[in-house]
């Protein structure tokens, strides 16, 4: 496996990691993976002067610290996107995880929540300290339950860069609880159900314990977007609209998804493959760039990056890599724009740049 794959798996979600690819010109298919602490691998060929220019990049995205502000670093600054270079385009994206939640409390309100974050995709771990209410989580779909009071529930789980919190306890004594135990950890998103004045007042309260200001103030409370959400199942709604819009402005999405992840970095059943990654996309093309899929000889795949005929497009380029084509990495181009997508319904419009590489 190449040393690239073989390292990925081991990186801890409680850092920032990016990885970089060469595009095209004299870098094509040369391969990086650093973090603001300095370069961790690189191939023979990636040049140092880039991977500096690189990591100076990163540097200004991590200045004042992961997460010290509610929405972090700029979508611009935090990539995936293609950066120019005098030695060719190289493509970078900023590695995470699959994303967690984690829900202090098990009332109606959570429950609602925790059925529409179940839809997308999130890991589920519900704390909370009555027995009936934490087997009424675990029915609902809970992945995980921590059925404690909340200071010891919370004080042994870990928490990172992909760990979105909200608490919705039943009373203001043990939200304080959950923040004191959560206010000075990492995490991606920290909120808060309640009014007001119950938010103001744990506030104040925090600030006499002597919690940083700045760790205060990245508290999302009350929680949720103001779209006047009435019901547990409305409120839930908006928890988790507030919650997906701060996940796709950190712009660290899950660059393997489990399913190509479970084959790539598993020696098990191996084969020849094609891993195709969205670099650039124009439009209102479907899937963003950094999204991947890994194409077979006989035409099977793993995952997608749109479906249609665009991807049978690339598909078809890919196997015609893997039949003894000459290029071990390549690009192309799909136009969604024109009247033969409109045919196929391709409704959504846009062009991407694909690159493929032989795994």
């Amino acid at each position: 496996m190449d040393r690239f794959f073989e390292m990925i798996p081991g990186l801890s979600a409680d850092k920032n990691y990016r990885t970089a690819v060469g595009i095209d010109g004299e870098i094509a298919g040369e391969k990086a993976v650093f973090s603001e602490e300095g370069v961790l691998y690189r191939t023979e060929g990636f040049p140092e002067e880039i991977l500096r220019e690189l990591g100076a990049e990163f540097s200004r995205a991590a200045e004042n610290g992961p997460g010290l502000s509610k929405n972090g670093p700029s979508a611009a600054e935090n990539g995936p996107g293609l950066r120019e270079t005098a030695r060719g385009r190289v493509f970078v994206e900023a590695l995470g995880t699959r994303k967690k939640m984690v829900l202090c409390g098990g009332g109606h309100v959570s429950l609602a929540t925790l059925a529409i974050a179940k839809m997308t995709e999130f890991h589920i771990t519900v704390v909370e300290d009555r027995p009936d209410f934490a087997q009424a989580a675990l029915k609902a779909g809970a992945d995980e339950i921590i059925c404690d009071d909340f200071t010891h529930g919370l004080k042994d789980l870990k928490t990172d860069l992909d760990t979105y919190v909200v608490i919705m306890t039943r009373g203001h004594r043990h939200d304080l609880d959950c923040l004191r135990q959560l206010l000075t950890r990492e995490y991606a998103y920290l909120g808060m159900m309640g009014s007001r004045s119950r938010v103001r007042k744990i506030k104040e309260q925090l600030r006499e314990e002597g919690f940083a200001e700045e760790r205060i103030e990245r508290l999302h409370a009350p929680v949720g977007l103001p779209i006047s959400a009435v019901t547990p199942a409305e409120i839930g709604v908006s928890v988790l609209a507030e919650v997906i819009q701060e996940k796709n402005q950190k712009k660290r999405q899950v660059a393997y998804e489990k399913e190509l992840a479970d084959w790539l970095f598993s020696e098990e059943h191996r084969q020849s493959a094609v891993l195709a990654t969205i670099i650039a996309r124009k439009g209102s093309a479907p899937r963003q760039a950094g999204t991947k899929m890994i194409i077979f000889a006989d035409g099977s795949s793993l995952g997608t990056i749109g479906g249609g005929c665009m991807e049978a497009e690339v598909k078809s380029q890919a196997r015609h890599m893997l039949a003894g084509g000459r290029a071990r990495c390549k690009t192309c181009f799909v136009d969604m724009t024109g009247r033969e997508a409109e045919e196929e319904g391709m409704v959504c419009g846009g062009t991407l740049e694909i690159y493929l590489e032989i795994l």
